[in-house]
């Protein structure tokens, strides 16, 4: 499998904690134990992390991110992102709006259909994330430290995720 700097694959939570896991981990204390135990049986032993880590990152079939579109107006009360992912055969494009009125903000994903044209698939209403995102794009507030592109990125990849569940491979 290769990796280009413009697609990054977007690891499950349970890869996440697992990769955690790795870096977290004590290697200094592995290298001391490495010829008394066993290494299924070493104690705080990261091998089946490991593995899994591996596991996912050579599965066919899996989401990738491959495009990605920033924008904010004049005076930055509203950003935008837009991102590409593609699973297999198909490609999905999530759309994320985060406007100074809730009402005018949105998360939508969407994939393309054999016809060329985007059909919704999932949304994530306003209400969900609104209050809780920076009102500006490139730099967070007191309020909201995380800047606002960092929020939407977290919403579209859980977007996309939720589409391909909806979506058959």
């Amino acid at each position: 499998m290769s990796f280009d700097q413009q697609s990054a694959r977007i690891a499950p939570p349970e890869i996440v904690a697992f990769i955690e896991a790795v870096i977290g981990h004590n290697w200094e204390k592995e290298q001391t134990d490495y010829h008394e135990q066993d290494p299924d049986h070493r104690s705080g032993h990261v091998f089946g992390a490991m593995c899994a880590i591996l596991g996912w990152l050579e599965s066919p079939g899996e989401l990738v991110q491959f495009h990605e579109t920033l924008g904010s107006d004049a005076d930055r009360h509203r950003y935008t992102l837009v991102r590409f992912y593609r699973r297999g055969e198909h490609t999905f494009r999530v759309r994320t709006q985060r406007d100074s009125y809730a009402e005018q903000s949105f998360a939508v994903a969407e994939v393309l259909t054999a016809a060329r044209e985007w059909t919704e698939v999932v949304n994530n209403d306003p209400s969900n994330w609104h209050s809780s995102t920076s009102i500006y794009g490139d730099r967070g507030t007191t309020v909201h430290p995380e800047p606002g592109f960092d929020t939407l990125r977290r919403i579209a990849d859980a977007l996309a995720r939720e589409a391909t569940l909806i979506v058959p491979a």
